[in-house]
């Protein structure tokens, strides 16, 4: 009797060390979130959202030229959101920066003719970097969701 009691504790103990990995796993929970980011009703077209999590967690994502951005793994529960806004070198003209143009390629002569659209660097209130103060506060919850950012 005893060989079998023994048998069956070494099996339990193997079922626990086989499954103990996918058990830690599952103790940080995670959302998915997608959304866009806007200023003054414009998307921002470069740059990254920071999602602040209250265990203090931090997930971060680019911003598209589209202005979209996605969080695969972002921290359940309440979440101060902040936006860092990007661009390359460029010169400020109006609250606006106007980037380098690109040279024509040499494998298409006929491309540089027409100049492409400039790549502007929106310059957005410095209180967007700040947690505390960025007035971005949103719940995350499991699952995928959207939470666009409007910024003033």
């Amino acid at each position: 009797m005893s060989r079998t009691l023994s048998a069956h504790a070494c099996l339990c103990g193997w079922l626990v060390l086989l499954f103990l990995p996918a058990l830690v796993g599952c103790s940080r929970s995670t959302g998915s979130v997608t959304g866009k980011v806007l200023y003054r009703g414009e998307p921002l077209t470069s740059g990254a959202v920071i999602f602040h999590g209250a265990d203090g967690r931090i997930e971060s994502a680019n911003i598209d030229h589209l202005g979209n951005y996605v969080i695969a793994r972002a921290p359940i529960g309440s979440v101060k959101v902040t936006v860092v806004a990007g661009g390359g070198e460029s010169a400020s003209e109006g609250g606006k920066a106007v980037g380098k143009r690109e040279k024509p390629s040499p494998k298409h002569p006929g491309a540089g003719s027409a100049p492409p659209a400039p790549n502007r660097k929106v310059l957005i209130p410095e209180k967007y970097r700040n947690p505390d103060q960025s007035g971005l506060t949103y719940t995350v919850t499991t699952g995928t969701q959207t939470i666009n950012l409007n910024l003033d």
